[in-house]
């Protein structure tokens, strides 16, 4: 038997067990234990060399799958259409909120647009404008799933996408993890780190795993609900959120 792995896991598994309870009792008891459940976490980060700069999320509860289905796009088909002159922006009225209307048009004409699609920004992008769109369903992101509208010189040029359709949920809901408990999974998977890392923002998404289709064209699946921990900038690591 290797007896330093053995330790390791021994060890880890002792510091989840220690954080979930001091979590689970601190938060039925907020006045007193609360302030002392997140020192714990904290430090137990701190000593491998995580920084949190947000807060970690009270609430969570039991979750159904979310049914997905890929929404094929004849992008051929989109681009030509995106030239036409009722999606141009009139000289003068170059704002945001007018590459807002445009885009909005464009997606409602291509019966693109409806409840899931929600405005995530604009951005300037070299001598061009993109207007973001994301995909949410009842407030939860559907990771990896986007809609991009390019513009150069006022005029819609392209649009990008890659949408997961949000189908229905599974009948059943299940227990979730806390943020607390992600977070300690997070630290055993990136092992002790050279370089400090600084956790900006947790929060509950649905997310399908797409590195093991091997090239293969996804058409239906189930996305799970997972913790998604973004860190260092633009990094992000998925921990599924169900209780094993």
């Amino acid at each position: 038997m290797d007896w330093t792995k053995a330790k390791t896991i021994l060890i880890l598994a002792l510091i989840v067990t220690n954080v979930f309870l001091v979590f689970t009792f601190g938060f039925n008891n907020p006045v007193q234990t609360e302030p002392a459940s997140e020192k714990v976490l904290i430090s137990v980060l701190a000593n491998n060399n995580i920084t949190l700069a947000t807060e970690v999320p009270e609430k969570h509860g039991k979750m159904p799958v979310l049914n997905i289905e890929y929404r094929v796009f004849n992008k051929e088909k989109i681009n030509e259409t995106v030239h036409r002159e009722k999606y141009n922006v009139k000289t003068g009225n170059d704002t945001k909120e007018e590459f807002i209307r445009i885009s909005n048009l464009f997606l409602k004409d291509s019966n693109l647009l409806n409840d899931n699609v929600i405005l995530e920004g604009v951005e300037k992008q070299g001598e061009g404008i993109v207007v973001k769109y994301k995909n949410e369903i009842e407030g939860i992101l559907i990771e990896e799933s986007y809609i991009y509208c390019y513009f150069e010189n006022g005029k819609l040029n392209s649009v990008d996408s890659y949408w997961l359709e949000a189908k229905n949920f599974g009948e059943s809901k299940k227990n979730t993890i806390s943020a607390a408990e992600a977070l300690v999974i997070f630290m055993s998977q990136v092992e002790k780190p050279e370089e400090d890392i600084v956790v900006e923002r947790i929060e509950l998404v649905y997310w399908l795993d797409t590195s093991s289709f091997d090239g293969e064209e996804l058409i239906k699946d189930t996305a799970l609900p997972a913790w998604k921990i973004v860190y260092n900038g633009n990094q992000s690591k998925h921990i599924y959120a169900y209780e094993q």
